[in-house]
């Protein structure tokens, strides 16, 4: 949107890499994005939550394309607490997640994967969320054991005939 692209220009000096400006924001640059949150929310942000942000930045080393990130993934997903987004800045700074780019691609790679939870849980009948258990075999099959969504199905299948 122009909003985010206004954001993203007033967050990058001119001539400098992304890495550069970690953290290192014009009071400007703050008061862009906390307008741009405030938009998103629909609602002015408090005291307490400016000093929140303010502290992503300054602590984690967030910069300001990931805080702008964070508020529009949250209030997609209808979640608009700072208690909130702020674990989700924190899990993104631990995921090492620099950019608006890398956001995007760890929420799509996320997507895809809860979507590949489902279809397995499906196939085996499962009409529930996966557990921490599952989730682990299910990460080892296919980032370490490298085996296709086809095969897990298939697989699955024969499990759940030998369930009947």
């Amino acid at each position: 949107s122009g909003e985010q692209s206004a954001l993203k220009a007033a967050s990058k000096p001119a001539g400098k890499e992304e890495e550069d400006v970690i953290g290192s924001g014009s009071e400007g640059d703050f008061r862009k994005l906390t307008e741009a949150a405030e938009d998103m929310l629909g609602r002015p942000l408090n005291g307490k939550e400016l000093q929140e942000i303010g502290s992503w930045t300054k602590d984690l080393g967030v910069t300001d394309e990931v805080i702008y990130e964070a508020f529009d993934y949250c209030t997609e997903i209808g979640k608009t607490g700072i208690n909130y987004i702020s674990k989700v800045v924190l899990a993104w700074a631990k995921e090492g997640l620099k950019t608006g780019d890398m956001v995007k691609a760890y929420l799509e790679k996320t997507s895809e994967r809860q979507g590949s939870y489902r279809r397995i849980l499906n196939s085996l009948g499962l009409k529930r969320n996966i557990t921490e258990a599952e989730r682990r075999m299910v990460d080892s099959w296919m980032d370490e054991m490298h085996f296709s969504m086809d095969r897990i199905l298939e697989a699955c299948e024969k499990a759940g005939i030998r369930l009947l």
